[in-house]
């Protein structure tokens, strides 16, 4: 619902953006102050979904037999602060452009944006103890889905076993997703679940550059979502990269 709503004016300010830049020449400063406009009216729904879906989260991880709905919560965690970030990014972009400043990669990243997954998380966590404070801690229960698990079986959905079939006859990713009509983003999703029950060895997919980068990156990572991580070292590898080598980590 609260997706919906954000729906109408994302639009009319899309609309706004195309008709400023239209221009030979844009006029930088009305652009900016339509920005920080859609910064100041966007950021706290956004941020809210963003607490709201960590909340959630929570509460599920401690629900047995909802792996599943964990899952999906993951995803839309991920999905929800990486536009948030987006946001964060924008701003500082087109306060760069407007200073007159070189753009680069500093420019483009602040304290708020480096820490903001990491924060928000801690800060719901101690919320959620605060609130439930005659909550027993149990490890079982807060690492329910988190915890490693050693699964050996070719998944049984057809779907994937059908992307399976394909690689095993030697068809690459693109390949799969031009056979199967999918996107690769969805292939990519069927060989997360290839590599994390060992159908497909992550050594298969990705060359040995790539894994050392991801190697490097994920040492000593301990969190659930990719977040931190991506902020920090998304110039070296896709999220769909990221998301097969942790899958090959379980």
């Amino acid at each position: 619902e609260q997706v919906d709503q954000l729906l109408d004016p994302s639009k009319k300010f899309i609309s706004q953006l195309n008709k400023l830049f239209a221009p030979e020449t844009v006029d930088l400063n009305h652009v900016s102050e339509r920005i920080q406009a859609a910064f100041s009216y966007f950021l706290k729904p956004m941020d809210d979904l963003v607490f709201e879906i960590l909340w959630k989260i929570e509460e599920v991880k401690r629900i047995k037999k909802a792996k599943m709905f964990y899952d999906e919560l993951i995803f839309l965690e991920e999905v929800q602060t990486k536009a948030v970030l987006r946001l964060m990014k924008a701003k500082l972009l087109i306060e760069t452009v407007v200073a007159g400043e070189t753009i680069s990669k500093e420019k483009l990243t602040s304290s708020d944006i480096k820490n903001y997954i990491s924060r928000k998380t801690e800060a719901i966590q101690n919320q959620f103890k605060e609130l439930n404070i005659t909550l027993i801690e149990d490890d079982r229960d807060v690492e329910r889905y988190t915890a490693k698990k050693s699964k050996t079986a070719v998944p049984k959905k057809s779907t994937v076993q059908e992307t399976y079939e394909l690689w095993v006859e030697k068809k690459s990713i693109a390949d799969i997703a031009t056979i199967r009509v999918l996107t690769k983003q969805t292939i990519y999703s069927h060989f997360v679940k290839l590599i994390q029950t060992k159908a497909v060895a992550i050594s298969a997919v990705l060359p040995e550059d790539k894994l050392q980068d991801l190697a490097a990156a994920f040492a000593g990572y301990r969190e659930e979502s990719l977040n931190a991580l991506m902020e920090k070292h998304g110039q070296k590898f896709s999220w769909e990269e990221a998301r097969m080598y942790k899958a090959s980590l379980n």
